[in-house]
């Protein structure tokens, strides 16, 4: 399975700017689907595979503004299929997070934030985490090796 990212658009058929229901419906291609309100009652449309996570995040209220993929989890099964998560031909989970930054660099794109744990691509309105809630390879600085998840959302997004 690949899951293509294209910022600032959004992530496969999951489109920044389409409605709630149709992001209901966008995300049953990954897995079940169910919507829960967050801070500020606003919409959360969750697509949950048995190894990832695609979050639609409804920051307005009524439509997709913000679309976050977590990680993938290894399978212990043979027969099961390889995910990939996508960024123009970049694997953004299989890469170490400071060499993916460093391509992205070399791509032309600015990266801010790139020492931390929450660097983005600002103008791509491409945003990562390495906040882990389970035991992952570090860099020497504490850092874990690889990001755990990646935002893409709206032109603006970052400022």
């Amino acid at each position: 399975m690949r899951i293509e990212l294209n910022p600032p658009v959004g992530v496969g058929s999951l489109l920044i700017g389409m409605s709630l229901e149709d992001a209901v419906e966008a995300c049953a291609v990954w897995g079940q689907v169910s919507v829960s309100r967050g801070s500020g009652d606003l919409p959360t449309v969750l697509a949950a595979h048995p190894r990832f996570q695609v979050v639609a995040h409804c920051e307005d209220g009524s439509s997709v503004t913000a679309v976050e993929v977590w990680q993938p989890a290894p399978s212990t099964r043979r027969d099961a299929p390889d995910i990939a998560v996508l960024f123009r031909g970049l694997d953004i989970f299989r890469t170490p997070a400071r060499e993916l930054l460093a391509q992205l660099a070399a791509l032309g794109y600015r990266v801010a934030n790139g020492e931390s744990d929450r660097p983005s691509l600002p103008e791509l309105t491409l945003g990562f985490t390495r906040d882990s809630g389970h035991e992952v390879p570090m860099e020497d600085d504490g850092l874990p090796l690889f990001f755990e998840a990646v935002l893409v959302a709206r032109a603006g997004y970052y400022g």
